[in-house]
């Protein structure tokens, strides 16, 4: 909610994917379409080599993974697009279904890593618009230390609940192979999932965010730091501007509806809570603003924003756009892609 507009609700409208051609199965002459069949097995086994697996307490094999995605096949199929993510819900209809919208870089590095692979997969047919939906056997890491969780999935004991017993991942992907829906669920099998034992996370202690006894802020996979090179000339930049128009959203109450427990409020929610969150969505906070297409009530129904609020907005937003542009840029300037 907006606190100046009499506490109405914040909702941004997510944006629909780039199309992806590719190259890695066999093509359709004159057309970009794949062959899903050959895809599917080059995708899975690109999954199960960066993130084989392993004790779902390694962190080791998960810094690993989190450096090895996208690195292969993958990335053809979650790069340069936008997915949405959730439980499987399969007793809803798609309009339904409660999800959150990803660029595909951002659910690789901080989501598709808290899973680890056996190379096993199965097309079980025909999804929404048009995809086709590729089951891929994958079991969560439920022992991690608990900032390398991007959120407190513990908020809700039956999130993480879920989360435990997910063996599944399935990747509703379009004739172009580009990823649209990916969704977690248990109808798969745990006959390889090896010595796993349910884990009593930590208490919820209310935030999103948290400094721990050491001083470090946390989720440590969601920090610029996790994301760009220590020696980034641009990491302060990142920081100064990623903190100023944080307090720009708070100010607009952006994260009271834009937070992990937002689902309440909308069926497709984008999250802001977190440094990578933000930057994973600050193109769409700025289209959104700018357009005026934001914020809206609970019914849909378009409200004015007030015109300071919205200048902050715009001023905070593209300093904080145009740093990570710049480290970004870097990164590959000197060979060292992001994390």
């Amino acid at each position: 909610m907006f606190r100046s507009l009499n506490n109405a609700r914040l909702r941004l409208a997510g944006v629909a994917g780039v199309a992806l051609t590719l190259s890695v199965a066999a093509c359709d002459s004159g057309s970009n379409k794949i062959n899903m069949t050959s895809y599917a097995e080059t995708f899975v086994a690109a999954l199960a080599k960066a993130c084989p697996m392993t004790g779902p307490d390694d962190a080791a094999a998960f810094d690993a993974c989190r450096k090895q995605l996208g690195t292969g096949v993958e990335a053809k199929a979650l790069h340069d697009t936008v997915v949405l993510w959730g439980g499987e819900q399969s007793a809803l209809g798609w309009d339904k279904k409660k999800l959150t919208y990803f660029k595909g870089e951002v659910f690789e590095r901080l989501y598709l890593s808290l899973y680890m692979f056996t190379g096993k997969q199965r097309i079980i047919g025909e999804g929404p618009e048009g995809t086709t939906v590729v089951a891929v056997e994958a079991y969560f890491r439920n022992g991690l230390p608990p900032g390398g969780y991007p959120y407190p999935f513990w908020h809700s004991a039956t999130k993480w609940d879920a989360y435990e017993k997910s063996n599944e991942i399935r990747f509703y992907l379009t004739a172009e192979g580009k990823a649209k829906f990916i969704t977690r669920g248990d109808g798969g099998s745990n006959d390889n999932r090896g010595a796993y034992a349910a884990v009593t996370p930590p208490a919820f202690a209310g935030e999103w965010t948290w400094t721990d006894a050491s001083g470090q802020a946390q989720p440590y996979i969601t920090l610029f730091g996790d994301l760009f090179s220590a020696n980034n000339p641009h990491l302060t930049r990142v920081d100064e501007t990623y903190k100023a128009v944080a307090t720009s959203m708070r100010n607009a109450d952006c994260t009271g509806c834009h937070a992990p427990d937002g689902h309440k409020f909308m069926n497709r929610l984008t999250l802001l809570q977190t440094p990578q969150h933000a930057a994973g969505e600050i193109d769409a906070v700025l289209k959104t603003v700018n357009d005026r297409s934001m914020p809206k009530t609970e019914k849909g129904d378009r409200l004015a924003l007030d015109p300071k609020l919205k200048t902050e907005l715009l001023i905070t937003g593209e300093a904080f756009k145009k740093a990570l542009d710049d480290a970004a840029a870097w990164q590959k300037k000197n060979g060292k892609p992001t994390s």
